[in-house]
């Protein structure tokens, strides 16, 4: 009987876990929203990013020209504007309805082509509600910190810096210079814009460590392609 309780609890978890459009990470303590910017796309390659939202618990709202403190019920993504035809978005809870007690999360998904190669700066339209007393107010705003980038390039072979134990500082930067170090030996770096043109290649004397020049680059989010050993890596840098 025990057996068949907790197999009876078993897959019920995890048909709850196939029936969420993403997962909340409970860890996130502070009001915002995560990470601060959004994967890379490819052409080709489906694409699934999780965005995790905590509310604010508290706003100001002013009334009779008094301002004053009113607690947040609720915030409630309205709509994603600016993202490509192929990409859509889906939320946990499933109202796209945020509190301050609990994370929840939007995931964008889609399968990115050729025609939407390039940036595109998202406008994430929220409606917040405070209340103050028997008073409610409903606050409209749009967010636009996060730009979706497609890119026509095939990194599949390519594996992430990340796990090469490499550091870009400052990433992102506003700096005509940024520093590249690594703990393994680079041979040669190319760098990509959005759009996956190669705007910066150069060979490396075995280095550990290199100096990126970003001169004349536009504001974007690149790619840097570095060359160890018989391997490529690649990761996001972005240009302020």
């Amino acid at each position: 009987m025990k057996k068949i309780s907790l197999l009876t609890i078993n897959l019920c978890l995890a048909l709850f876990s196939i029936a969420q459009n993403c997962i909340p990470d409970q860890n996130i303590s502070d009001p915002g929203i995560y990470p601060e910017f959004l994967d890379t796309a490819t052409v080709g390659v489906s694409y699934e990013h999780t965005l995790q939202i905590l509310a604010i618990k508290d706003t100001m709202v002013t009334i009779a020209n008094q301002t004053a403190t009113a607690d947040v019920d609720s915030v409630v993504l309205e709509e994603i504007l600016g993202l490509p035809n192929s990409f859509s978005y889906s939320c946990e809870p499933a109202r796209c309805t945020f509190t301050w007690q609990s994370v929840g999360c939007a995931k964008l998904s889609g399968n990115p082509t050729a025609a939407e190669v390039g940036e595109h700066p998202l406008s994430i339209v929220i409606t917040s509600h405070a209340r103050l007393g028997s008073l409610l107010f409903p606050t409209k705003d749009t967010i636009t910190d996060f730009t979706l980038v497609v890119q026509d390039t095939n990194l599949s072979f390519i594996e992430d810096l990340a796990f090469s134990g490499l550091i870009i500082s400052p990433n992102p930067s506003s700096s005509n210079h940024v520093l590249v170090n690594s703990r393994q030996i680079c041979n040669s770096y190319y760098l990509l814009d959005p759009r996956g043109n190669r705007v910066k290649n150069h060979s490396l004397n075995s280095s550990k460590s290199f100096e990126l020049d970003l001169e004349g680059l536009a504001p974007a989010i690149y790619t840097l392609v570095v060359q160890q050993a018989d391997k490529q890596y690649y990761r996001r840098l972005v240009r302020l």
